[in-house]
């Protein structure tokens, strides 16, 4: 056999076992560099967890994590020993398969010319036959390799556990710097935006940031209120994929807006309306022609005293534009209120038997008068008087009748006894 052809033999032998090795070398560092990853994100995630920071804290704690994840990966990657020669391989079979010299000595002859070697083919011959009685597989035990490939794959999954456990952690500090250092690349979406509510209504205000595809997850936004000239910060609650804030009863008027890191909103404006309230009632009556009475105003009034059969005018004020209204009687259907402008309204009755009244109105917005107060519609007795003579009793000459022996009884009143 020519000396070339053993030299590939040897190479080929050689360099099956070096794939072997190089194999175990590079999971045991895959192992190493996964889990120092792995330990230094849990660590930023535990620190994360227990502190809590905000804002750039937040940015600069996960950053660190990443980082030193990162240089402990770096790290055992550039300790892994670099591809073997085949000197160090030849020395590798000496020491697993308790060799002498000889193959180290047949590896450095092959890389030597032939013609400076006189035994050279003796030498690599007896090398090879010492190593066709060993098996490969016997330099790197399966157990071994096993070993090696089980590490490196719980190093991988422990990677993958730290990433997933942590993510959270991460987007909130990336969601923060974005929000910090790239505001105009989100938007604040607000509800109910503008809106106008009845007096003591809850309002509830939702807010959610978004990048272009969907909602951001990261710190809390504030919500900023303003009133009387003063304002005030509240943090937002998380509720579903957005934060919330309720405001229990509205009193007053007020503008709003939600800011998030260096991002804004528009802002938007809280009206609190009030039900329509009458300032005043004025009455116009017009007696029926027995009473002998002239028209009569009354300013500022409510109650209604009048003979039957007084038509009586009302000309009722409220604080507010009024859209409809109707004078709800207790023993009479409900009359329709006339508007003469936005303020007034108008209506008139015809009195024929006692009754009570109730003003109810309704503005533009739909809101209705709560807590109306009675009025009462009152008959007086007012008709001719009726006179009866009760003394004397009998036919008398006008010359018997003596001053005061004439009694008259006016109506309404007893008989004398």
């Amino acid at each position: 056999m020519s000396v070339d052809r053993l030299r590939d033999e040897l190479r080929t032998t050689l360099e099956d076992v070096r794939r072997r090795w190089t194999r175990c070398i590079r999971l045991r560092a895959c192992a190493r560099a996964t889990v120092g990853g792995a330990i230094a994100i849990v660590i930023a995630f535990g620190i994360d967890r227990v502190l809590r920071p905000e804002g750039l804290s937040l940015v600069v704690l996960m950053l660190a994590g990443l980082a030193f994840g990162v240089a402990a990966a770096v790290r055992a990657l550039r300790l892994m020993p670099r591809r073997p020669t085949d000197r160090q391989v030849a020395r590798f079979i000496e020491e697993r398969a308790s060799l002498d010299d000889s193959l180290v000595s047949a590896v450095e002859a092959a890389a030597r010319r032939p013609e400076q070697q006189p035994f050279l083919l003796p030498l690599i011959d007896g090398a090879l036959q010492r190593l066709r009685a060993i098996e490969p597989s016997s330099l790197l035990m399966r157990e071994e390799m096993r070993r090696h490939i089980v590490t490196a794959a719980a190093g991988s999954v422990l990677l993958v556990f730290a990433l997933s456990v942590s993510w959270p952690s991460f987007d909130r500090a990336a969601t923060t710097a974005r929000l910090k250092f790239f505001p105009g690349s989100v938007t604040i979406q607000v509800q109910p935006g503008n809106v106008r509510v009845p007096i003591g209504t809850a309002v509830r205000i939702r807010a959610s940031v978004r990048g272009a595809a969907h909602a951001l997850s990261g710190p809390a936004p504030t919500l900023m209120v303003f009133a009387n000239g003063q304002q005030r910060a509240v943090p937002m609650v998380a509720s579903a994929d957005a934060y919330e804030y309720a405001i229990q009863s509205v009193d007053r008027a007020f503008s709003y807006d939600v800011t998030a890191g260096a991002a804004r909103s528009a802002r938007y404006t809280v009206t609190p309306l009030h039900p329509p309230r009458v300032e005043r009632i004025d009455l116009h009556y017009v007696y029926p022609s027995f009473a002998g009475l002239a028209p009569r105003d009354e300013k500022d009034g409510g109650d209604i005293y009048a003979p039957a059969g007084t038509r009586v005018h009302l000309r009722i004020q409220a604080d507010k534009p009024i859209a409809s209204g109707a004078l709800a009687l207790t023993r009479s259907p409900a009359v329709a209120l006339q508007r003469s402008d936005d303020c007034t309204v108008e209506a008139e009755l015809l009195l024929a038997k006692d009754d009570s009244y109730r003003i109810r109105l309704a503005d533009e917005d739909g809101l209705t008068s709560r807590g109306e107060a009675e009025y009462f519609i009152r008959l007086m007795d007012d008709r001719p008087p009726d006179v009866r003579i009760l003394r004397p009793s009998a036919e008398r000459r006008s010359d018997a009748v003596r001053p005061g022996s004439i009694a008259v009884r006016p109506p309404g009143l007893p008989p004398a006894g």
